[in-house]
């Protein structure tokens, strides 16, 4: 039996890595950890304040996230890890996860369109509060300037980019993960 395929989704904020993540996991029916979602679980459990407690439950949201990810891989079973990634930190963390197989799927836009969407979202009722985004655009935005969400140096078993358009309706997913991604899924 070959080891879990780990699928790790990443790039810089408000680059679509949810959306891209999610058509994914439906698309070839593995399981999928949201850093956001975790964190906006954690928002309505703990309460919303403001940007350095946005970032204490960030870090809660990543040790969960990356919990989840090892209880799912141990049990022999992929899964779909989706977050901003920051590669000094995530690469680390990443390769102790008991898996021998990475998938990388980075999204990324320009940086001039990664702060106009992040823009919009802050400004959007859609978003979670506790997310503090208008505090958090000057940190993105050097983030954006210093490459903190760079692809991730990961031994990969493949790597997509999403730099280029990439549709995610209906099956386009089914077609470019590897025929191996659901060997030992849910």
């Amino acid at each position: 039996m070959r080891p879990p395929l780990l699928v790790v989704v990443t790039g810089p904020p408000a680059s679509g890595k949810t959306t891209v993540a999610r058509e994914l996991a439906d698309g070839v029916g593995l399981p999928l950890l949201e850093k956001d979602g975790i964190k906006e679980l954690l928002f309505d459990t703990l309460g919303a304040r403001d940007r350095t407690w946005s970032r204490t439950v960030g870090a809660a949201a990543f040790a969960l996230l990356f919990d989840g990810a090892r209880r799912i891989l141990s049990a022999g079973s992929s899964c779909v890890l989706e977050a901003n990634f920051a590669a000094d930190i995530a690469e680390r963390e990443l390769m102790q996860l008991p898996t021998g197989r990475f998938l990388q799927l980075y999204v990324a836009a320009t940086p001039e369109l990664l702060v106009a969407r992040f823009r919009a979202r802050a400004s959007s009722d859609a978003r979670h509060t506790g997310h503090a985004d208008v505090a958090a655009l000057p940190e993105v935005e050097k983030g954006l300037v210093e490459g903190r969400w760079r692809p991730l140096e990961l031994p990969d078993d493949g790597s997509i980019s999403t730099r280029r358009s990439l549709s995610t309706s209906g099956s386009s997913f089914r077609s470019c993960a590897p025929s191996s991604a659901t060997d030992n899924g849910p």
